[in-house]
């Protein structure tokens, strides 16, 4: 069986599993927590591209994140984290 390009783990993929470092270090990714569809956070973000009460997209370093909902609300923002709460109805990776 041939794998897919896309599914074959990158070099720093591979020498992150080696050497036990975590992967989201590693390779920048982001780490996304939700619970339900009300709230969420977004660790290792670089910065907002776009917000609005509807569509929030959120820059990463290794991809992008657009939230599609009602009532979004950037909650709080540090340089470690992102808080958003309101009623979520899609989610996606750019």
């Amino acid at each position: 069986m041939s794998r897919d390009k896309k599914n074959k783990p990158t070099v720093r993929e591979r020498f992150a599993d080696a050497v036990d470092i975590s992967k989201d270090v590693m390779l920048g990714l982001p780490v996304v927590t939700m619970l339900g569809n009300r709230e969420l956070t977004i660790e290792n973000y670089v910065g907002i591209l776009e917000y609005g009460e509807e569509e929030i997209r959120i820059k990463c370093r290794a991809v992008s994140v657009l939230i599609e909902g009602t009532g979004l609300e950037l909650k709080t923002m540090t340089d470690d984290f992102l808080y958003i709460t309101g009623r979520f109805k899609c989610f996606s990776y750019e």
